[in-house]
């Protein structure tokens, strides 16, 4: 399973989210919002949201970073 992270470059919970999953060797690829407008566009329809960052486990979709919300995520995604 590959995790995405929908992201801007400047985003301090992002950069967070970021470092916690390289942290546990948890495979992601990582979309900036702020360059792809198509991107932008998804984050948005699978979110409802244009807050970033928004994390998308296994279809476990997550507005922001909360580490223990992350790991349940990942526990129920497997």
């Amino acid at each position: 399973m590959i995790v995405k992270l929908y992201s801007q470059l400047e985003c301090w919970s992002c950069q967070r989210a970021k470092g916690f999953l390289k942290s546990k060797k948890i495979n992601f690829r990582e979309y900036d919002v702020s360059v792809s407008e198509q991107a932008r566009a998804k984050m948005i329809m699978k979110s409802g949201q244009e807050q970033v960052p928004v994390i998308d486990i296994g279809g476990i979709l997550l507005v922001g970073f909360n580490e223990k919300a992350v790991k349940m995520a990942l526990g129920h995604s497997k």
